[in-house]
């Protein structure tokens, strides 16, 4: 297991340190209201827990029910669609690259608004997802390669081919669709109420859902900003890593895990700066945490996927580890981000 406490964050954040005011407009709310089958999700509390979290309230966002998809990524997609639609209209080629949920969601955006999606995804991919992809309507092509190198080949097939790329990630000259795409997530929180937590667990791949979050608790809670712990695979912590040395890195591990939503090796440009400004504490967690996280879910009939179960398995590990949590961590929010794809098969 990896850890790295942040010594670089700041203390006197705010959220216009890294968006302007009009990131939180709540466009992105009403346009969600307006798709068909649009459910907001409330927050359910764990109630069968393990002994070492009985004495804290664990609260869940339970993206498994996020419409047909069973995810999160639906928001940021949809709305990241619908902006360059209003602002460019026409008919265009979409095309991202992924390692399961963005890709299903850009394919299904696609498809509502009757434009055709092409979707790069590496080769770790599994069949299963990419089959999902296709039902979806999309053209799906397979990279021989890590999640890095797609979103490479999906640019570069955007610029050869006049597609436009709606990426989760941003790098140097690609910000604007990313930034959308954050803005999008904002809907999740919008949509709940919530007891004010004294900790959030977010797992990060490029760590743009994760940065979307932070920076609504700087928002709206100014003067009780909680505590962030991000969770990732062990053999994928870039964000950990990047937060560490003080730059951008591709993770060093072998971006071999059961996370497969959590296996991007780099950050996002404009993520990593929220992250290493606001986050306490960075965690690398094995797989096996996840399987146990995946059946306290199951105790509490909750649907999880792997990577929608690492934030309770980044939990289970930051409560064995001594100075992570204290007495005044009571009210801990975190996120189950997808459901399964099936009772057998690898999640999305």
């Amino acid at each position: 297991m990896k850890h790295f406490t942040n010594f670089r964050k700041g203390f006197k954040n705010s959220f216009t340190d890294f968006v302007s005011d009009d990131f939180f407009d709540g466009e992105e709310l009403d346009f969600h209201r307006s798709i068909n089958g649009y459910k907001p999700i409330p927050l359910t509390q764990l109630i069968t827990k393990p002994p070492v979290l009985s004495n804290r309230n664990i609260w869940i966002k339970d993206e498994s029910k996020r419409f047909h998809l069973k995810a999160f990524k639906a928001l940021g997609a949809s709305f990241a669609i619908k902006k360059f639609i209003d602002n460019n209209p026409g008919q265009y080629v979409f095309c991202t690259a992924t390692d399961g949920n963005h890709g299903r969601a850009v394919a299904w955006a696609s498809a509502i608004n009757c434009m055709q999606a092409v979707i790069f995804v590496p080769i770790s991919v599994a069949n299963e997802t990419i089959q999902l992809i296709r039902q979806e309507r999309a053209e799906v092509r397979v990279v021989n390669s890590d999640y890095d190198h797609a979103v490479k080949v999906a640019a570069e097939f955007a610029h050869d081919t006049g597609s436009v790329l709606i990426q989760d990630t941003s790098f140097e000259g690609y910000s604007e669709i990313p930034g959308l795409i954050m803005k999008g997530y904002l809907t999740q929180m919008r949509e709940s109420e919530f007891t004010l937590p004294d900790t959030v667990i977010l797992q990060a791949g490029v760590g743009t859902w994760a940065a979307s979050v932070i920076l609504f608790f700087l928002k709206y809670f100014p003067d009780n900003i909680p505590k962030f712990i991000i969770v990732e695979p062990e053999e994928v912590a870039g964000c950990l890593e990047s937060a560490k040395a003080g730059y951008i890195v591709k993770a060093s591990g072998k971006y071999q895990t059961v996370m497969a939503g959590l296996n991007c090796p780099t950050p996002a440009t404009e993520a990593i700066k929220v992250l290493t400004r606001c986050v306490d504490h960075f965690i690398g967690i094995p797989d096996e945490l996840v399987s146990q996280a995946q059946e306290i879910y199951k105790k509490n009939e909750i649907d999880s996927g792997s990577t929608g179960a690492s934030g309770l398995a980044g939990l289970l590990a930051v409560a064995e580890i001594e100075g992570l949590l204290d007495e005044s961590d009571k009210n801990i929010l975190i996120f189950n981000t997808e459901g399964k794809i099936s009772n057998d098969s690898e999640d999305l």
